[in-house]
């Protein structure tokens, strides 16, 4: 094992993951929307009883394959007091350094994972980012990067398109609708970096119904991740060069990778082990799509130039509801829309936590890691 493998891992344990294949009693963990019924085994079956808004049960049955959660939660660790006075510590509220003759580069950037109420947050920091400009006559440069450009994604980290990394050099804020990876390649890792976290099932069905039509060709997500399994997504796609099938399986805990997974040979406990590594290590604060408004009434305490008001402005910078799915995504005879419903049924979430078990664990950390914000920031009684 490599000295950061080895790092990662004693990370990992040291806040709390226990990843156990032991057997043990049938646990009903709260969480959001949704109760996850686990039966944690190796090579158990495991129910998982799935609500949805209206609070009615879906029960998916067998899943043949184990899922191993974070087994502890906020109350009875005995680490959070510890853990809770470091984040304190790490979330001191900070501000943008910038004025009339300018200031440092690389200081605050959203990693934005696709589907997780970043669209909502970006428009946010904008609206923040130039609501500042003006009462500070400052001029702060931002700049986006975005994996669904594909190629201009792949020129500017390649260094083909020069122009888009001076600008990235040049910036004080940015959006990476992409990998740590490149966050990394750009040396923007020591940047204030918040993140939105989202429940697999919930992230990519919502994936699956923004882009219905253009990436998975109106095809239904059963036969999407069946041709991922049997290798036949090039009849879809062909060489499937953009983030249309790799948004199916594990995407966050790719997405949290400081080098490349692909050009690695990592087992996914590695995988798992570094991105929650990176989250703990390399985000300064971790939101949950199910908190929206509360990350950012959160992000806002430790970066006050992103409040909904500040003085000196009658600016409002409130969160919007942003890229909603198509009213027509053109899947329906003569161009007409397929109507989706608003959460999948059974055997398709049954598929969708079979692809995204490192996801799943991520997503489980990275919530648990929230309620601790919360505590240290005041926003729970607890």
């Amino acid at each position: 094992m490599t000295l950061v493998a080895a790092v990662c891992v004693l990370g990992i344990f040291a806040s709390g993951v226990i990843l156990s294949n032991a057997r043990t009693s049938r646990t009903r963990i709260q969480d959001g929307s949704r109760l996850l019924v686990q039966n944690s085994a190796e090579v158990l079956e495991e129910t998982v009883v799935y609500y949805n808004e209206e609070k009615e049960s879906i029960d998916i049955g067998n899943i043949t394959e184990s899922l191993e959660f974070s087994k502890k939660s906020v109350a009875g660790n005995f680490d959070d007091e510890f853990y809770i006075q470091q984040i304190q510590e790490r979330l001191l509220p900070r501000d943008l350094e910038c004025g009339p003759q300018g200031g440092p580069t690389r200081q605050f950037a959203h990693l934005h994972h696709m589907k997780t109420g970043g669209t909502s947050l970006n428009k946010a920091i904008k609206c923040s980012l130039d609501r500042a400009q003006v009462v500070r006559h400052a001029t702060i440069p931002y700049e986006s990067l975005s994996e669904c450009k594909w190629s201009h994604f792949q020129d500017c980290l390649s260094g083909k398109d020069l122009y888009c990394a001076k600008n990235i050099n040049e910036a004080m804020v940015m959006q990476f609708c992409a990998p740590l990876f490149a966050v990394n390649h750009f040396d923007w890792l020591e940047a204030d970096l918040v993140t939105m976290l989202r429940h697999p099932v919930d992230r990519i069905w919502s994936m699956y119904r923004f882009q219905t039509s253009s990436c998975y060709r109106c095809l239904p997500l059963l036969e999407i991740y069946q041709r991922i399994e049997n290798g036949t997504t090039s009849e879809i796609c062909g060489a499937c060069e953009s983030v249309c099938m790799t948004q199916l399986s594990n995407h966050l805990v790719r997405n949290l990778c400081t080098t490349d997974p692909a050009t690695r040979n990592m087992t996914d406990q590695e995988l798992l082990d570094e991105a929650i590594y990176n989250l703990k290590h390399h985000v300064a604060l971790v939101g949950v799509t199910e908190e929206l408004n509360t990350t950012h009434a959160m992000l806002g305490k430790v970066f006050p130039w992103l409040n909904t008001t500040i003085e000196g402005s009658n600016v409002r910078c409130d969160l919007p509801f942003a890229n909603a799915s198509p009213t027509n995504n053109r899947c329906g005879p003569n161009d007409t829309h397929m109507d989706l419903p608003s959460h999948p049924d059974e055997e398709t979430v049954a598929m969708i936590l079979k692809h995204n078990q490192l996801d799943l664990q991520l997503y489980q950390e990275g919530k648990r890691w929230f309620e601790l914000e919360k505590i240290a920031l005041g926003f729970t009684d607890s």
